[in-house]
Parts: C-alpha cells; structure tokens; sequence
C-alpha cells in the first residue's frame, strides 16, 4: 500500500485562501497531492523504495510488538535549531494510500479487513504460480493496476483431512 498505493493521487477544491510554504492558493483552485510519490519521499522514509512492512511495527525493548501502523516521524518547523534537530512529531499525513478525512476511500475498510482474509481463503486452497521475468510497470488509472496485467497460474492445493480446505 506504501510503494503502490491504490488511489495514486488525491484531489482536492481549495476552500479558503491559503498560503503554504510561500505560495498562495487560491479558493476555487484544485490541488492534487501525487500520494505515490509522498510514499517514497527520503524525508519521510529510510531507504523509501525498498519494501519493508517492518518498517511500520514499533516493538518494546525485548521486541515485542506495541503497535502496528507507526507513522514516519517529521521534524517540525521551527526557528529555533536546536529545538528542531532533536524535537520530532509523527507526521499523520505522510501514509494516505486511502486519502484521509471526510473524502478518504469508502473501501478502505473493504481493503483492511476482508480483503486479506480473502486472499488468505484463496491461498488455503491454491499454489499460485507466477510467469518468472515478469515487469510490472504501473498504469495510473482511478487506481493503481499493473499497466499490462500479471500472468500467472492459479493450482489447486491437494486437501488431505487434516486441512480445513477439506470441508470446503
């Protein structure tokens, strides 16, 4: 969802008269922020093209997992340098592979929860086996796909009575 998020890029009607690092945006105006490229900012993240789920987990001291989902740290803004180098808040807006707020993606919660449990179902019961040398290069649509699709094979898994893909 990092590396290809699902809505590539978000758009918004500005509300009000804004200014913003030095530029003024007008009401009426349409701003779009490019999320995919958000994503991989270096600013944000370590070493952003490489996949990394970890990434996102905050462990105790003996390595637990505390939380899932922790959010890129950003430095604020401030006159004072040495209030900035060490002072950093989490930046709530750095991870939007659904946008955020009242327009954010009525799937999301589809995307979340049942969509993994899906897969999982799917796994259960099938190998699945992927063209090798395969490139997938991206085309930005309303959401992100493979430009040219993925060639792949679905096999299905022997249930032996152990499993619970036997009773399906």
């Amino acid at each position: 969802l990092r590396l290809h998020p699902p809505a590539p890029a978000v758009g918004r009607t500005v509300s009000e008269d804004i200014k913003l690092n030095g530029l003024t945006l007008e009401k009426g105006n349409n701003v779009y922020v490019d999320v995919r490229n958000l994503h991989r900012h270096p600013d944000l993240y370590d070493d952003p093209e490489t996949f990394d789920p970890e990434r996102f987990l905050e462990r105790d001291t003996d390595g637990n997992i505390t939380r899932v989902l922790k959010l890129p740290r950003a430095k604020q803004n401030t006159d004072d340098a040495a209030a900035s180098s060490s002072s950093e808040t989490v930046n709530m807006f750095a991870y939007l592979p659904f946008s955020t707020g009242r327009r954010k993606c009525p799937g999301q919660d589809f995307a979340l929860t049942e969509s993994p449990i899906i897969i999982a179902m799917i796994l259960h019961r099938y190998e699945i086996e992927f063209q090798p040398g395969q490139i997938f290069p991206e085309g930005i649509e309303v959401v992100s796909v493979p430009k040219y699709g993925v060639m792949g094979r679905l096999t299905r898994r022997r249930a032996d009575s152990s499993s619970p893909a036997a009773e399906y």
